[in-house]
């Protein structure tokens, strides 16, 4: 219990000493770069693509339909990272112009279409991410997973009381998100340690790490790839206590009993 308390204290002193330069979003657009998209050409794209639906309409083709989503592949091309292959591009694009869609027609929606681009816009960008090493390995695809189907959501919603918070003294919320972040990753990964004791001590170890690799150390790395590198080194982790717990736990023999 000692190790745990260390390591979650040290975690909490981090936290508190965290330069305000270096609190950045995961990888999403500044209010900045998001009108920069439209002042660069994409209001234009919205329009004319409209326009150009309008003429040739046989009243079966919804056109509003047709500029928006001429206007979100104009974003996402925009802001398009200039590392990412085109596999990759139609992989997580695809996706996201679909999102916006959803996002407009759901029933409890209360959303604008330029709020509905954005949160497209970043979940495109976090899909553009590959950390380190081969990105196709099964513990790659099993991160990706996981963050898509089920970190991603509570993240964007994390994100969203954030912008509501007009005076966040050091950052705190957004500190608060990317770790449960992380923490949601190891909640779910298969590589969970069975002990609940030793899952929290290192999950609190690889958030400090994280934190001590974006924030403090950082050598040009992305969070997600800080991130990424404790996702690996977790079940490390999780392999040098279990061995012993299972040593300690397995039953005695009874000398006593006889041999067949």
């Amino acid at each position: 219990m000692k190790a745990v308390s260390a390591v979650l204290i040290s975690l909490a002193a981090s936290a508190m000493a965290m330069p305000p330069q270096r609190l950045e979003r995961r990888l999403a657009v500044t209010d900045e770069e998001w009108s920069k998209l439209f002042e660069d050409g994409c209001s234009k794209a919205i329009t004319t693509a409209r326009e150009a639906c309008k003429k040739g309409d046989d009243g079966k083709i919804d056109c509003d339909e047709v500029g928006r989503k001429a206007g979100t592949k104009c974003i996402i091309e925009a802001a398009r990272p200039k590392l990412t292959d085109e596999s990759r591009h139609k992989e997580c694009s695809e996706p996201a112009v679909q999102g916006v869609e959803d996002c407009i027609n759901a029933e409890d929606n209360t959303k604008t279409v330029p709020q509905c681009q954005r949160a497209q816009l970043d979940t495109y960008l976090q899909c553009t991410i590959v950390g380190p090493g081969t990105p196709t390995t099964a513990q790659d695809t099993e991160f990706d997973g996981i963050w898509t189907k089920t970190c991603l959501k509570l993240s964007q919603e994390a994100n969203e009381k954030c912008r509501k918070i007009e005076h966040d003294f050091g950052n705190k919320c957004e500190q608060e998100r990317n770790d449960k972040d992380m923490q949601c990753l190891l909640d779910n990964t298969k590589a969970r340690a069975e002990n609940d004791f030793f899952h929290k001590a290192c999950s609190a170890s690889a958030i400090a790490n994280v934190n001590d690799c974006f924030y403090h150390n950082n050598e040009g790395k992305t969070l997600p790839q800080c991130q990424r590198e404790q996702w690996n080194a977790y079940p490390e982790c999780v392999k040098k206590h279990e061995p012993e717990t299972a040593t300690a736990t397995e039953p005695e023999k009874d000398e006593c009993e006889s041999t067949s």
